[in-house]
C-alpha cells in the first residue's frame, strides 16, 4: 500500500493506493500571492501543510491501513523557486512558474554574459524556468538573495521536509535553466556567473526510481505512519504523467490539461531545439528525455471566466450548452497572465468580436 502526492499549483492531492485501486483520496488547495501584474508566488510551508491535510483527509475511514503503507511518491508542479537559508529556513515565497516578472532580468543576464542556454544546456531556457526567478530575487530582493544556501524545486522541498536529505533529478532538474540536461549534472560554471554570497550546498542527484530515504520520526509520528515508510526520488508533474500515461517509450504522446496545457513525447537521446524556440528538451524520469511544448493558461483561465460571470461550474456549464457554435464570433484570448506558447510572457487576454448581440 502507498501514498501518492501531487503538488500542483492550486493545490495539493493525495490518494492511499493498493493493488492498483484508490482506497482513499484527499486535496486542500493552496493560496496565491498576485499583488501584482505577472506575480504569482506561494508558502512552500503551506505545500507542505496541504502535504499533510490531504494524507488525513484520504485516511478518512480508513485509518486502519496507516500501518500498512509501505512507501510515499510526490510529483510538484515543476519550476518554482525554494530558498533556504544556512540554517535550513525558508527566506522567502516561491516564486512559481507561472511569475512572468523575471522576464527582463532573464534577457539581461543572458545578453550581459553573452550566453546560448540551449547550446550550454540542451534545454530552451523560458522565462518559466527557475533560473529567470533567480535571477529577479536577486536585482529586486537583494536581502533575501545574500542569505541564499540551498535552492530546490517544490517536489525536492517536500522530499526534504519528509526526511530531511537534499536532494534532486534530471527530470525536474532540467527545468532550472541551471542543470546540464545532456550530462545530466548541474553546471557550476553558469551559476558561477550569478555570484552567490554565500556557497551553496549541493543536493544529490538521484535517479526517479531511486530513494530518498525513510520518514523523518516527528513526520511519521504526525501520520501514523511506521518510520520504516520508503520516500521516493518522484519528479515534476510532467515527468511523473508521462509515466503514468505510458509514455515511457516513442510513438507515445500525453496532452495533459491542468492550471498549464502540456503536449510531450518520449526520446531515448536528447532533442535539438536550437532552432525551435518554443521546445522544451527536458529529462524524462525514466533515464530518456521528454520533448515537450507547454502554453501558459488552461484552467486559470476558466477560473478567470467564472469569476467574470459570478457563477458556478454548473451554471458556467449551463452558460456554454445555450452558446451557439462559435459564440457569434465572440473570441477570447485567455492571456491573463501572459503567455508562453507563443511565448509573450507580457501578453494580456482580450475579448475580441465583441457586438451588440452576442455580449
Amino acid at each position: 500500500m502507498f501514498i501518492g502526492i501531487d503538488c500542483g499549483t492550486q493545490g495539493t492531492k493525495a490518494i492511499i493506493w493498493q493493488d492498483g485501486g484508490i482506497l482513499g483520496q484527499g486535496y486542500t488547495p493552496h493560496s496565491t500571492i498576485m499583488e501584482q501584474l505577472g506575480q504569482r508566488e506561494q508558502r512552500p510551508e503551506e505545500w507542505f501543510d496541504a502535504l499533510i491535510a490531504s494524507i488525513d483527509k484520504a485516511f478518512k475511514g480508513i485509518e486502519q491501513h496507516k500501518k500498512a503503507i509501505k512507501g510515499i511518491g510526490i510529483s510538484g508542479q515543476q519550476h518554482g523557486l525554494v530558498l533556504l537559508d544556512q540554517n535550513d529556513q525558508v527566506i522567502r515565497d516561491a516564486l512559481l512558474w507561472c511569475d512572468t516578472r523575471p522576464q527582463a532580468a532573464l534577457s539581461a543576464f543572458t545578453q550581459t554574459h553573452d550566453l546560448n542556454l540551449v547550446e550550454k544546456l540542451g534545454i530552451q531556457v523560458p522565462v518559466a524556468f527557475s533560473l529567470g526567478k533567480l535571477l529577479w530575487v536577486k536585482e529586486n530582493d537583494p536581502i533575501s538573495f545574500r542569505r541564499i544556501h540551498k535552492m530546490m524545486l517544490p517536489h525536492d522541498y517536500l522530499n526534504w521536509c519528509l526526511t530531511g536529505r537534499f536532494t534532486v533529478e534530471p527530470g525536474d532538474a532540467s527545468g532550472t535553466g541551471w542543470f546540464d540536461t545532456v550530462s545530466k549534472s548541474i553546471s557550476d560554471e553558469l551559476l558561477s556567473l550569478i555570484k552567490f554570497e554565500n556557497e551553496l550546498a549541493q543536493p544529490d542527484i538521484l535517479q526517479s526510481q531511486e530513494i530518498v530515504g525513510t520518514l523523518h520520526p516527528s513526520i511519521a509520528e504526525r501520520l501514523g505512519l511506521n518510520t520504516n515508510v520508503i520516500v521516493s526520488s518522484g519528479g515534476g508533474d510532467n515527468m511523473m504523467a508521462a509515466i503514468g500515461t505510458g509514455n515511457v517509450g516513442s510513438g507515445q504522446l500525453t496532452i495533459s490539461l491542468g492550471t498549464s496545457g502540456t503536449l510531450f513525447s518520449h526520446s531515448s537521446e536528447q532533442v535539438d531545439s536550437r532552432e525551435h524556440k518554443d521546445l522544451n528538451a527536458f529529462c524524462s524520469s525514466t533515464n530518456g528525455y521528454l520533448p515537450l511544448a507547454s502554453t501558459m493558461n488552461v484552467t486559470t483561465a476558466n477560473n478567470q471566466i467564472l469569476n467574470l460571470v459570478n457563477g458556478d461550474i454548473s451554471e458556467f456549464d449551463t452558460l456554454l450548452e445555450s452558446s451557439p457554435i462559435g459564440a457569434d464570433g465572440l473570441i477570447c484570448l485567455p492571456f491573463f497572465n501572459g503567455a508562453r506558447l507563443p511565448n509573450v510572457p507580457n501578453a494580456n487576454g482580450a475579448l475580441l468580436g465583441i457586438t451588440a448581440t452576442n455580449l
